[in-house]
């Protein structure tokens, strides 16, 4: 075998091992990203303990017999207090669902993650080994340019890497973007049972706006997770996204058994303005998709430039010698 198949061979195992030893940085990258806010979930989880057991021992004390609560049950002020703590305990209790799910996502990735770079940092010496073998054999077939190819050849590799980030930032993107679109119709679909439900429409549509609620709620917590990892995508490409949607308080709503007008405009409330928000969401994410797409095209036209520029200095230097 000649040395310029060689280093075809060798292009081809460099290539394959290169892009599982990128996937290592951008690996590692996720790791330290997904430490950080399984960190913070967890720290959200303890304050909200802490919360719970307040809340729960204010509900414990007025199903207590004092001459507080004697006095409020005289002046009928006893079942609205009560009534006002147990929806406290139970909008802390979903809030502390929620974070066991997140939190349980992302000690899964975190735990794929770290396997996943152990199995990939066997490949390091092998790429030394290749790396050592192509550079020698350049120096030998082009001695005058073989500095310049190089350099080149290291900046296609970064942007090798970049274009990679971007790929699966976008990736990543359309997988928010399609969940938004499932939260999207279930909320709309709440909405519209609930205009019904305040206008009279029965135990029928009071079941109907629940359900979809709840719907609403788990696709929600799914959703939560994907856009977490959309983040961290993102900041890989130096974006970012508020993942922070700030309807925590209707993911709370979706348990209320309570009836009456009030209670159900005050849920229907709720209901416009996670629909509003979740709206605003998807033309963020769109939007950071198509700004994506445009630097994926760019940074693939830069890879490509870079090795033409390449084959043509070895074509000419070829046709000299």
């Amino acid at each position: 075998m000649n040395n310029k198949n060689r280093i075809e061979k060798i292009n081809e195992e460099l290539n394959e091992t290169m892009e599982s030893l990128q996937n290592v940085r951008i690996i590692q990258k996720k790791i330290a990203s997904v430490s950080e806010s399984l960190g913070y979930l967890k720290n959200q989880r303890e304050e909200l303990y802490i919360k719970l057991e307040k809340e729960e021992k204010d509900v414990e004390k007025l199903n207590n017999f004092t001459f507080e609560n004697l006095f409020c049950t005289l002046t009928s002020s006893k079942t609205d207090k009560l009534q006002k703590e147990e929806e406290e305990v139970l909008e802390v209790k979903s809030r502390i669902d929620r974070l066991n799910y997140e939190i349980q996502a992302e000690e899964r990735q975190l735990k794929n993650l770290k396997s996943d770079k152990s199995s990939r940092l066997k490949l390091k010496k092998r790429y030394a080994e290749l790396l050592n073998e192509k550079r020698e054999i350049i120096k030998t077939i082009y001695p005058g340019i073989w500095r310049e190819l190089e350099k080149r050849n290291e900046e296609i590799d970064c942007l090798k890497l970049k274009l990679k980030e971007i790929k699966e930032a976008v990736f990543a993107g359309e997988r928010a973007s399609a969940q938004v679109g499932k939260i999207q119709k279930t909320l709309q679909s709440a909405a519209n049972w609930g205009t019904l439900d305040m206008v009279g429409g029965g135990l029928l549509s009071s079941v109907a706006k629940r359900n979809k609620m709840r719907e609403a709620q788990d696709q929600i917590h799914d959703f939560q997770h994907t856009l977490r990892k959309f983040s961290r995508e993102l900041k890989d490409v130096d974006l970012e996204i508020i993942i922070d949607l700030g309807i925590d308080d209707f993911l709370g709503f979706a348990d209320w058994f309570f009836d009456g007008l009030l209670v159900d405009w005050m849920v229907q409330s709720k209901i416009n303005n996670a629909r509003d928000q979740v709206n605003s969401l998807d033309s963020k994410i769109n939007n950071l998709i198509n700004r994506l797409r445009m630097e994926l095209k760019r940074t693939d036209s830069q890879i490509k430039d870079l090795e033409e520029i390449n084959r043509n200095e070895i074509i000419a230097v070829e046709r000299e010698s």
